[in-house]
């Protein structure tokens, strides 16, 4: 991928481990849209989320292939980063970081259906 090319992605995230969904994501949200909104340029969009919080989605544009992104999340904090120390995820949570491109359908997405359209 060029390096200034921007490419819309999909974030999923799936809350696992021990510690209650609501906490998890109370602590975890504030972290998670800083460092989106850094990667993206502040182009992002929150998608949906599950009844109980625990799977949640976003939908940016970033420069940045995929693994780098993923890598940003799981070590904000690293030597050179501009980030607080501390990731958003927890080791036992499932993570999907997938580009999407012009071809895609969706139904009753709202924000994130006008977002996609747009991009």
């Amino acid at each position: 991928m060029a390096d200034q090319e921007r490419r819309n992605y999909l974030l999923l995230i799936k809350c696992g481990g021990d510690t209650p969904v609501r906490n998890r994501v109370a602590e975890s949200i504030p972290l998670l849209k800083e460092i989106l909104e850094q990667v993206s340029g502040e182009d992002l969009q929150f998608t949906t989320s599950s009844d109980d919080a625990g799977t949640m989605a976003f939908l940016f544009a970033s420069t940045l292939p995929a693994g780098a992104i993923l890598a940003r999340l799981k070590s904000p904090g690293r030597p050179g980063a501009t980030f607080p120390v501390g990731s958003p995820l927890a080791r036992e949570d499932s993570v999907l970081v997938a580009e999407i491109g012009d071809d895609f359908a969706a139904e009753n997405l709202g924000r994130a259906l006008v977002w996609m359209q747009r991009h």
